[in-house]
């Protein structure tokens, strides 16, 4: 017979009333329910818990180490519930967050300061991950939402684009490329081409005619955006990259970025969660702020 909490809130009412008439009162119920309600506890037990037979109820030896230990057992589940509620409010109020390296990293951490301004108790707990990661990430449930670059489309996710990051030929400040206001795509041939790992190569070739594709494979295929600039600013190769993500390097003119002439080269951002994930009040506050156009620096 399974005992339920509510039975043994009732056995330590009646405890400290010393009888039936005032526990079942308070509990609402008659003192007859009350009374076979401890008769039920010592069935289960197999023990004698009180003293039925006195004018004053009493517990025997055995019901006071049973009454003791079912406060503590009370206290544990009023607890347990409090901490429960105190994590239902707090998870409800935080957004867990993945993001890839290429946006995450520059234009996410950009505008995450304007959310929280906008949000001020909501929280953003944000984990930076290669694309793939990501979209793991979010379909083994581990996070809300995941920001990505060239999301793929799978039965399971939604998927919400939210940009197109223009890519841009970045190269050393005097490349012979630099000056000119763009290139074309075709200006690329032979070039010692650096390319970053994040960023599939593959998609910017898709413009490129199959013909003509050999002559853009990279020369050097780098896992770290840093190392990445600093090949580039070492003269070692050019590297197409989003332009946001050397936007700080070609204001200091440690990098130059020309922007393609035929075309337009971008990356697709996206928002990714999985079509059977219930979107609480928080993360849908957050899909809204990441579809709306981004502030302007400044």
């Amino acid at each position: 017979m399974r005992v339920h909490t509510r039975t043994l809130r009732l056995f330590c009412d009646v405890v400290a009333n010393h009888g039936y008439t005032r526990a079942a009162h308070a509990q609402g119920c008659t003192p007859a329910h009350a009374s076979q309600s401890v008769a039920e506890l010592e069935g289960v037990f197999g023990i004698r818990l009180a003293q039925h037979d006195c004018a004053r109820f009493t517990l025997t030896p055995a019901g006071v180490v049973f009454h003791a230990d079912t406060l503590k057992l009370i206290a544990l589940e009023s607890n347990l519930k409090r901490d429960m509620n105190r994590s239902r409010a707090t998870t409800a109020r935080t957004i867990q967050l993945a993001s890839c390296y290429s946006y995450g990293l520059h234009q996410l951490q950009a505008r995450l300061p304007h959310f929280q301004r906008a949000q001020p108790k909501l929280d953003v707990s944000v984990s930076y991950q290669p694309i793939a990661a990501v979209h793991k990430l979010v379909l083994d449930r581990a996070v809300d939402l995941g920001v990505v670059a060239y999301p793929r489309r799978l039965r399971e996710l939604v998927v919400e684009l939210i940009s197109a990051e223009r890519l841009v030929l970045v190269l050393p400040p005097g490349h012979r490329l630099a000056v000119g206001p763009a290139v074309p795509v075709m200006a690329l041939r032979n070039l010692d081409i650096i390319a970053w790992a994040e960023l599939p190569w593959a998609h910017f070739l898709a413009k490129v005619p199959d013909s003509q594709r050999a002559l853009f494979e990279p020369r050097h295929e780098v896992r770290d955006l840093e190392t990445v600039k600093q090949m580039v600013q070492r003269s070692l190769g050019v590297a197409v990259l989003p332009a946001a993500t050397v936007a700080s390097e070609v204001a200091d003119q440690r990098l130059a970025a020309v922007p393609f002439a035929d075309g337009q080269y971008s990356e697709p951002v996206g928002l990714i969660y999985r079509k059977d994930h219930k979107l609480t009040p928080a993360v849908k506050a957050f899909i809204q702020f990441m579809k709306q156009p981004q502030p302007q620096a400044g």
